[in-house]
């Protein structure tokens, strides 16, 4: 029997999303400006070495981790523990991340990688565990199509927050007080808000007892879906593209168009400003030509002003 779940639970288990994207927003738009361009980290060591070994990192423990929660059976269930025990790790994880006790300048670029590396590989492995086990919970806890239509929408309200505070925020953050004091900053809100969405979670224990595929077999059978494969190679490059773009306006801002932290803050949030405004339309534009030719339309759409950007050189016209 399906018990429907009260408002107040509902909004606690959404407000995960605002840890989950402050989190990874933060990381992917502004570690790499940090470790070269303040830390000066060899920008070759980092993009060649350290993303490589990350994407692979990134590839191996998504898929494990996955089968790993599907086979967990304690008393608290088999999602809970994960997000439970893995939130302090990660919000440590983070904060360390921006606070590297080695300094190029002093000889140390060799151990200033090396813990760049360890703690970028540790803060992928605990945000994909807590994210991956929070994120199966929504079809477990909400079955109906009126509840999952409205934890949606809560979801993807606290995603916008999040959103807006991990890209937009940090310029002001660690133009005034520094980058090891964001870290610990946003560190401390990742954790509160991961911990605040355990009280809207909830296990049912019928799903604990279905029987998973083996990881070989569950691969093999991923890889002979004709039909996703498309999907997942043009979704490798969409996303690429949108975790690239953020990272490089840092750079603009500071060295073509000679500004500081302030004017950063502000492209990046016109970005997510505008995304908002349009979000409703393009729904719309969805539902009249479909996903497959929006998602087209849309990709043309976005690439076409970033040639914009080969001539432009002010913040107005940026």
């Amino acid at each position: 029997m399906n018990i429907k779940m009260s408002f107040p639970r509902k909004l606690a288990y959404s407000s995960g999303n605002l840890a989950a994207l402050l989190s990874y927003q933060a990381f992917g738009t502004y570690i790499q400006f940090f470790y070269i361009d303040t830390l000066k980290l060899p920008a070759m060591l980092v993009a060649t070495i350290g993303w490589t070994i990350y994407g692979i990192w990134n590839a191996i423990n998504d898929p494990l981790a996955g089968a790993i929660s599907d086979r967990t059976h304690t008393r608290w269930g088999r999602r809970i523990p994960y997000i439970l025990f893995c939130t302090l790790p990660l919000a440590i994880t983070f904060a360390l991340l921006w606070l590297p006790p080695f300094r190029v300048e002093n000889g140390q670029a060799g151990p200033l990688f090396a813990w760049f590396l360890v703690f970028i590989l540790l803060f992928d492995l605990f945000w994909t565990v807590i994210v991956l086990n929070w994120t199966a919970l929504f079809p477990e806890m909400f079955p109906s199509l009126e509840e999952r239509t409205q934890v949606s929408g809560l979801r993807q309200a606290f995603s916008v927050i999040g959103l807006l505070l991990g890209v937009a925020l940090p310029p002001l953050l660690y133009g005034s007080i520094g980058w090891g004091p964001m870290g610990i900053i946003f560190a401390v809100i990742v954790a509160l808000f991961f911990f605040i969405s355990l009280l809207g979670c909830r296990e049912k224990k019928e799903f604990s007892r279905e029987e998973s595929l083996p990881l070989k077999a569950a691969l093999g059978a991923t890889l002979k879906n004709r039909s996703f494969l498309p999907f997942v190679g043009a979704n490798i490059f969409i996303q690429f593209a949108f975790l690239i773009l953020p990272a490089t306006i840092p750079f603009y801002v500071k060295y073509v168009l000679k500004l500081g932290a302030g004017e950063t803050s502000a492209l990046l949030a016109a970005l997510f400003v505008v995304a908002m405004i349009l979000l409703l339309p393009w729904i719309k534009v969805t539902v009249r030509m479909g996903a497959r030719k929006a998602l087209m339309a849309a990709c043309l759409l976005f690439a076409a002003p970033w040639l914009a950007f080969q001539v432009i050189g002010n913040f107005t016209g940026a």
